[in-house]
């Protein structure tokens, strides 16, 4: 989608986009509007983690739902921590800004709806 390209060019943040018509992911990644969001990392370690893997990352929110988003490791749930395959050491949190990526869905005739700034 150019809308999305050119949104990443113009970025400055850490950024998650939300597309339509998501196919050939797992059913689990997309949503029931068929929608699939894709988080854009601007941290080194998530960078060339993704790099080092050749494969996207599948996640969820560190939060349980309803709940504020944690902004450290230390604030993320003992629960969500157990339930998940693999969470990186603490230390790669240097670095990061603390705030959530800013959310922004692109439609399927270009139209972008701002989420969360």
């Amino acid at each position: 989608m150019p809308m999305a390209i050119e949104l990443l060019e113009v970025n400055d943040k850490p950024m998650t986009i939300i597309y339509p018509g998501a196919m050939g992911l797992a059913p689990a990644v997309i949503a029931e509007d068929g929608t699939a969001g894709i988080r854009i990392p601007m941290h080194e370690f998530c960078v060339a983690l993704i790099r080092r893997l050749r494969k996207p990352l599948v996640s969820t929110s560190a939060n349980i739902s309803g709940l504020p988003a944690p902004s450290t490791y230390s604030q993320i749930s003992s629960e969500i921590i157990s339930a998940v395959d693999w969470v990186a050491d603490p230390v790669y949190e240097q670095g990061a800004t603390g705030t959530a990526s800013q959310i922004i869905k692109v439609g399927l005739h270009g139209e972008i709806a701002i989420i969360r700034k």
